[in-house]
């Protein structure tokens, strides 16, 4: 007779992306309370809606794959993200309860990393992320440490956003906060003008402080126009115990520019505070360094199994597996792990199908300016799968029907903004054409 195996899932990792969310009914998904929340996201799966597998590929890497063997554990890839199963056997809790456990439990030390690939090369456009480049470039990095976000009905992997640094570079789109606020840069802007940024509801997003997975030979680069000559690179375990220095010096003539950064002896992997010393100036940045960086993947997913913390463990304190309540049809539900990320913001610039004809926005001024022979928005508009309209910059006025921007008609605006151009015919009179 054959042995009927009962798996159970122990966990869920869910990649939660606006740009599939939002809808005509729905314009702020994260502020929707939990309960409407996963109604929304079981609905947008049902009516198959939510493609996020068109557009990220996540794996386990080869070290990863070979510790879910041992264990008789089972990656299954879902429509959001991943979920891990194990074959569940009961047992008895200390405290007399019957609870479920994995066959086989981990071993203390157990990590286990998912790669998070890029499917579609325009993901980007539609993803609330930073656009830019350097030689020094880290991937993003989420964990179930216990110092990622979470709120009251949530549990995110992404670390909290920065505090806003006056001076840094910020692309429009990104996050800082301001005395405690979290708000978003409305244009490209050096942090100093308050008029850039808006406040923003929610918490939890993927923001460049989740930016910080290299490898233990990496490059970091010096302007040089800032004349650095020797530069101290320290590692400092979360403890605060420092690691062996690595030193470099310029021939004397010659600033640095791009320093070959590696450790020896090679530090194993984990999460550091990296101080870079190079003389009147120091900087700290927090960093995770391991073998299994990949510069082709968007980011990595680690899970550290020894986290005691009972939001962010993935196994309750007797190795039981965690159920958090019970579905409608009575089966239990796993710890759900959240990834948020935001649709990217663009001004939208209405142009005619036609050269040398002019878009008059009449009777539109809540919502759409003149510029040039184009209208464009007032304020920044989400990308989003079901078209949801224009929005207005005022509080308490409806969004109205208007032809929405494709991800591909992305530009900049140079020098700080980020515009998508709408190619149009008369819409429904509200949008004029003038020869």
């Amino acid at each position: 007779m054959a042995t009927v195996i009962a798996y159970q899932r122990l966990f869920e990792i869910r990649i939660l992306h606006e740009y599939y969310l939002l809808g005509p009914n729905v314009l702020s998904y994260f502020d929707l309370p939990k309960t409407e929340r996963d109604t929304h996201f079981r609905n947008r799966v049902l009516w198959n809606q939510y493609h996020l597998r068109n557009d990220l590929l996540i794996e386990p890497d080869a070290r990863t794959t070979t510790i879910l063997k041992g264990l008789k554990w089972h990656f299954l890839p879902t429509l959001a993200g991943l979920s891990l199963a194990a074959s569940a056997v009961p047992f008895q809790l200390s405290n007399g309860t019957t609870a479920k456990k994995p066959a086989i439990s981990p071993s203390s030390g157990t990590q286990l990393l998912f790669y998070i690939r890029l499917r579609n090369p325009f993901f980007q456009n539609f993803t609330s992320i930073p656009l830019r480049r350097s030689l020094f470039s880290p991937i993003y990095y989420f964990s179930n440490n216990p110092s990622s976000v979470k709120g009251a009905d949530f549990t995110s992997l992404s670390a909290s956003v920065a505090v806003l640094e006056a001076g840094k570079q910020y692309e429009m789109g990104e996050l800082a906060r301001v005395g405690g606020v979290l708000k978003e840069a409305q244009q490209n802007t050096d942090g100093t003008n308050p008029s850039h940024w808006r406040d923003l509801s929610g918490d939890g997003y993927v923001n460049e402080s989740d930016r910080i997975c290299l490898p233990k030979v990496f490059f970091y680069p010096f302007a040089a126009s800032d004349n650095i000559h020797t530069a101290i690179f320290t590692l400092k375990k979360p403890d605060g115990t420092p690691l062996p220095p690595f030193t470099v010096n310029s021939d004397g003539t010659t600033p640095l520019t791009e320093v070959a950064v590696h450790f020896e002896p090679r530090p194993p992997d984990g999460l550091y505070l990296l101080n870079i010393n190079t003389g009147p100036v120091q900087k700290d940045l927090n960093v995770f360094l391991t073998d299994a960086y990949d510069p082709t993947a968007l980011g990595i997913v680690h899970l550290d199994l020894d986290v005691t913390d009972p939001t962010y463990r993935i196994l309750g304190a007797e190795d039981e597996i965690r159920n958090e309540n019970a579905d409608p049809a009575g089966k239990p539900i796993p710890p759900v792990f959240e990834i948020r990320l935001r649709s990217r913001k663009t001004i939208w610039r209405y142009l005619s199908y036609f050269n040398n004809r002019r878009i008059r926005p009449d009777g539109l001024a809540d919502y759409l300016k003149q510029e040039d022979n184009t209208a464009i928005t007032l304020a920044p508009q989400p990308y989003t799968l079901l078209p949801i309209g224009i929005s207005s910059p005022s509080p308490g006025i409806s969004p109205v029907s208007l032809p929405n921007a494709d991800p591909a008609a992305l530009k900049p605006r140079p020098p700080d903004l980020l515009y998508s151009d709408i190619r149009t015919f008369r819409t429904n009179g509200l949008i004029e054409e003038n020869i």
